[in-house]
């Protein structure tokens, strides 16, 4: 399997629905059903991107160091600390009240807790991802050793504070990616999950998630470092990752060409969306724009659409213009719509 080179399409979708999922929850008024599906993955959907961006982890290009620190702080640091303080400066509260107070409080949750600001919070993810990626250059890239790394920072995550750099989400997210780097050592294990083993897993996943949640009634948040009860997280979580990359390998995407072409032009622009997507939505709820309807599903059809084309605007004018905001060389218009 190329990684350094080529593009693996079943990562590009599986990313893509991960991020689709999280548009969904983020989304006031979906559907019921869709918020329960997306609820179902709620232990495995983020530990499942950290486990493909270990699977991706590659210090090829840049085996100093330095030279990988200077890569990695270009294109995810930069562009936190960007789009943080970008979405900071249009936030509503800073001009309804929030004043010093709250640009001062902002500010901290950017630079020194790792949470980004209120309406772009789910940067915190690019933050821990950055973390994350530093810190597995100094794994020792051998089997036991990243087991015996993986054991002890998943046992740190109940004794850290998560107010600091998120330094407890950082230790509960490096199994799983360390977990994915694992994969790439020994690609066999995920061509052997096939759909008969994926949806097990997927069972198996929500069952674990759903006796965490509502049989022993914890809260599951791993932006806050709440993982419930750790022996169910991950196994949730590891479960839930192993199925869903065994039915997005092995699902033939080639018949529908228009959802698999959608999953990876969100894959492509993942940065962007995952930065303004919140600010957009939490700005169409505060104003309500659709107060004047009363049908659920339609205020999500029209926001969600809405969403669809400012994110569009926003792709174009990012990876073109502003390409420098995102750590990112320009584009071409041919380029942004490539498959």
């Amino acid at each position: 399997m190329e990684i350094a080179n080529k593009r693996i399409k079943w990562i590009d979708y599986l990313k893509g629905f991960l991020f689709v999922m999280v548009i969904i929850i983020h989304t006031d008024k979906a559907p019921d059903i869709l918020y329960k599906l997306c609820g179902f993955f709620t232990a495995s959907r983020m530990p499942c991107y950290f486990l493909i961006s270990g699977f991706l982890w590659s210090n090829r290009k840049y085996p100093t160091f330095f030279s990988y620190f200077k890569h990695k702080t270009k294109v995810l640091l930069l562009p936190y600390f960007s789009l943080s303080l970008l979405i900071l400066l249009l936030s509503p509260p800073l001009y309804q009240g929030g004043g010093v107070n709250y640009l001062i409080e902002q500010i901290t949750s950017i630079f020194i807790s790792g949470q980004s600001c209120q309406y772009a919070n789910p940067l915190w993810f690019v933050f821990v991802l950055y973390m994350l990626s530093i810190i597995f250059f100094f794994v020792p890239k051998k089997v036991y050793g990243i087991v015996i790394i993986s054991l002890i920072t998943a046992i740190l995550t109940i004794l850290l504070p998560n107010q600091y750099f998120a330094i407890g989400t950082v230790c509960a997210c490096l199994p799983f990616f360390s977990l994915g780097f694992l994969l790439k050592m020994n690609t066999q294990l995920i061509h052997k999950l096939q759909f008969k083993k994926s949806t097990c897993f997927i069972i198996l996943s929500i069952i674990l998630y759903l006796i965490d949640r509502y049989v022993l009634h914890h809260d599951i948040a791993l932006r806050y470092n709440m993982l419930g009860n750790i022996f169910l997280f991950y196994g949730a979580a590891i479960t839930g990752c192993f199925g869903l990359i065994g039915f997005f390998q092995n699902f033939q995407w080639n018949k529908i060409p228009i959802l698999s072409n959608g999953l990876a032009f969100i894959s492509r622009n993942s940065l962007i969306i995952l930065g303004t997507q919140y600010f957009i939505l939490q700005v169409i709820l505060q104003y309500n724009y659709f107060s004047w309807l009363h049908n659920q599903i339609l205020i999500f059809a029209l926001r969600f659409f809405i969403l669809i084309g400012i994110e569009m605007i926003l792709i174009y004018l990012f990876r073109i213009h502003f390409s420098a905001v995102l750590g990112k060389e320009k584009i071409s218009r041919k380029d942004l719509f490539r498959k």
